[in-house]
């Protein structure tokens, strides 16, 4: 019994540590991903890669807004490119509104490929992969909030393509201290779950009302109230 509880509490002791160590890793690469514009190369072929978030019929919730303007800023240092946008299809399409959102801003439409099939973010890279096979790029820039960052650098890496990750100064989900901690400790599991042998997890769901999402949420209303 004894034996059993100490295994117990070692194990519980390392997960922590490994939680830790995830999310200060989470959050330096949040921070590399804040938009510099001074990353960017403005004389290379680009491909920009625009990961989708909440939408509603009447546009792009804040969120998603604040990405699809981090876009408009780089199209105007990176010149003709293609925007492949992916999203899911929940209340709305979100590939199409934010393609509807570019176009509107100024974006031609020929270069917006929206894919409504991207619903999360392995899913979104391994489509691209695809993609990129036959239109290569030699700049590859993916917009998205930064604690998404580390993790779309490694999901990139397993294609061998090297991304580089800008997210916006600021947005709604960043801006508040509960939100962003929810979001960091999502992502963190998030991480977590990735390392798992695809074979086990690709028929499990990992929408919004899942473990992952549901945890750190718990832990706030429950814990941090």
């Amino acid at each position: 019994m004894f034996e059993a509880l100490a295994i117990l509490c070692i194990f519980i002791l390392l997960s922590i540590a490994v939680c830790i160590v995830l999310f200060q890793k989470v959050l330096r690469e949040e921070h590399e991903s804040r938009l510099s514009t001074s990353r960017i190369k403005s004389d290379v072929e680009s491909s920009v890669l625009i990961f989708g978030a909440t939408a509603w019929e009447e546009g792009p919730s804040p969120e998603l807004e604040a990405r699809l303007n981090v876009a408009l800023e780089i199209a105007n240092i990176i010149g003709p490119s293609n925007y492949y946008l992916y999203g899911g299809i929940d209340e709305v399409n979100e590939a199409e509104a934010m393609r509807k959102y570019l176009h509107i801003a100024g974006i031609s439409d020929e270069r917006l490929i929206a894919d409504c099939l991207g619903e999360n973010t392995r899913s979104s890279i391994d489509r691209f992969a695809e993609t990129h096979l036959n239109f290569p790029a030699q700049q590859i820039i993916a917009i998205s909030s930064g604690y998404h960052a580390w993790r779309i650098q490694t999901e990139g890496r397993k294609h061998k393509l090297n991304f580089l990750v800008i997210s916006p100064k600021h947005s709604p989900e960043v801006d508040n201290s509960k939100v962003h901690f929810v979001r960091l400790l999502s992502e963190v599991l998030a991480i977590i779950w990735y390392s798992i042998p695809r074979k086990i997890t690709e028929n499990i769901k990992t929408g919004s009302t899942t473990f992952r999402h549901q945890i750190p949420n718990f832990f706030i209303d429950k814990i941090l109230k």
